[in-house]
């Protein structure tokens, strides 16, 4: 019985390498390896347990089984001598570039983020440079005009000092108009650098109305109706500075740009 169990086992042992083999010889048929072939074809027929009843009588299970063994062995090293190598450098450069790849994206993101920096910097000085003479010559006319009621200064000085003011803020809505918005930034900072430079061309196109309504109270139209409109166009003007400046910061946000207060 344990006679007939081993032969069953070794049968069963038999077919199982028999089918192995057979995979290992396609595919060194498919990929032209012939030597490999015909070793595993040896391995097999030698394997086969049909073949010792009818083929090879005289040989014995022994015999065959290291018959097969060899074959199947010499068949291996052909496989692995014929394999294409593996390309070490090219694996080891894969995997180098793979790791300095979040490296490397990080350094561009950097860059990018600095270039965005740079030019909305450069573009929000450019509009408080081109704001600044309207300013300062406006504060100094509403100095001049509150100096007047104290006696620190005449009505000529003060209209003198309100005519220069129009004049310099009468061309700021202009310069403002030649300025272009940064294109490192996205297109929805961009909508928004544009709109506070419209929000700030308004705004400095009011205060120069407002001057323009103060000279005609100095220069004697003192109506109370001419006094209110020059009280509602410098508040309008004022208003429309303040959100000038707070578009522009709202801008930087959007393109991920962070911005310092600048005196103007």
């Amino acid at each position: 019985m344990e006679k007939k169990a081993g032969g069953v086992a070794r049968a069963v042992g038999a077919w199982i390498w028999v089918v192995f083999a057979s995979i290992l010889l396609i595919g060194c048929m498919v990929s032209g390896w012939w030597v490999g072939v015909l070793f595993f074809a040896v391995s097999i027929a030698a394997a086969l347990p049909p073949l010792k009843a009818h083929l090879l009588p005289t040989i014995s299970g022994a015999a065959r089984i290291a018959a097969s063994t060899v074959a199947g062995f010499l068949g291996f090293i052909v496989i692995g001598e014929s394999a294409p190598p593996v390309d070490r450098k090219a694996t080891s450069e894969k995997v180098t570039a793979s790791t300095a790849s979040p490296k490397a994206e990080a350094v561009e993101q950097k860059a990018l983020a600095e270039a965005r920096s740079t030019s909305f910097h450069a573009f929000y000085e450019r509009v408080i440079d081109a704001a600044r003479p309207c300013d300062e010559a406006n504060t100094k006319a509403a100095e001049t005009l509150q100096a007047v009621s104290s006696g620190g200064a005449t009505v000529y000085d003060a209209y003198g000092a309100a005519k220069a003011a129009e004049e310099r803020c009468s061309g700021v809505s202009a310069e403002m108009a030649r300025i272009d918005v940064p294109e490192e930034i996205d297109d929805e900072a961009e909508d928004k650098a544009e709109e506070a430079v419209s929000k700030c061309r308004n705004a400095y196109l009011m205060r120069a109305m407002s001057l323009q309504t103060m000279l005609e109270v100095i220069d004697g139209d003192a109506k109370p109706s001419k006094i209110q409109e020059y009280k509602e166009r410098a508040e309008a003007g004022q208003g429309g500075v303040m959100l000038c400046v707070a578009s522009l910061f709202d801008a930087a946000s959007s393109a991920g740009v962070e911005l310092k207060p600048k005196k103007s």
